[in-house]
C-alpha cells in the first residue's frame, strides 16, 4: 500500500512541477513582448528533478526565441519549487 501511495505522490509532484513550468513559460512569453527594452532578463526555475530534463529542453527552446532572456533551471526536489513560489523567487 505504501508503494502505491509513493507512486501517487510522485506523480502528483511531477504534474505540479510540470504545470508550474508551463505556467511560468506562458507568463514569461506573454510579458516578453510587452516591452521594447533590450535589457537582459533572468528567469529561475527550481523544483522536481524528475521533470528537470523537460524543463531544461523548454528553457533552451525559449531562450532561442528570446535572446534577451536567460532561463536558469535547477533541481532540488519539488519542495524547492513550492518554497520558491511561496517566496516569489
Amino acid at each position: 500500500m505504501k508503494s502505491i501511495n509513493k507512486k501517487r505522490n510522485k506523480r502528483k509532484e511531477t504534474m505540479l512541477a510540470f504545470g508550474l513550468l508551463i505556467s511560468i513559460t506562458l507568463i514569461a512569453t506573454a510579458f516578453s513582448g510587452c516591452t521594447q527594452n533590450s535589457a537582459k532578463t533572468t528567469i529561475s526555475l527550481g523544483g522536481s528533478t524528475t521533470v528537470q530534463p523537460i524543463a531544461d529542453s523548454a528553457a533552451a527552446a525559449f531562450m532561442k526565441l528570446h535572446s534577451n532572456v536567460t532561463v536558469e533551471v535547477y533541481g532540488g526536489g519539488s519542495s524547492v519549487g513550492i518554497k520558491g513560489v511561496a517566496k516569489g523567487t
